[in-house]
C-alpha cells in the first residue's frame, strides 16, 4: 500500500469508530430514559412494507433510472 492509501484507511478506521462511538452513546442515553423517565421516550416511526412490484414494473424503473443518469 501506498502511505497516502495507508493514511486513507486510518482515517475510515477513525470514523468508523467515531460513527460507533456516536450510536453507543445514543443508545445509552435512550437506555437511561427507558430507565428513568419511560414517559420521555419517542415513538417509535411507523415503517409500512414495501409494495408489491412485477418484474415489468421492477424493469420499468431500473430504465428509466438508467435514462435519467445518462443523460
Amino acid at each position: 500500500m501506498t502511505p497516502r492509501q495507508v493514511c486513507l484507511c486510518l482515517q475510515a478506521y477513525g470514523a468508523g469508530e467515531q460513527h460507533l462511538l456516536s450510536t453507543l452513546h445514543l443508545q445509552a442515553a435512550l437506555m437511561a430514559l427507558a430507565v428513568h423517565a419511560p414517559a420521555r421516550l419517542p415513538d417509535l416511526p411507523s415503517f409500512s412494507p414495501a409494495e408489491e412490484m412485477s418484474w415489468e414494473e421492477m424493469k420499468r424503473r431500473l430504465l428509466s433510472w438508467r435514462r435519467k443518469e445518462e443523460t
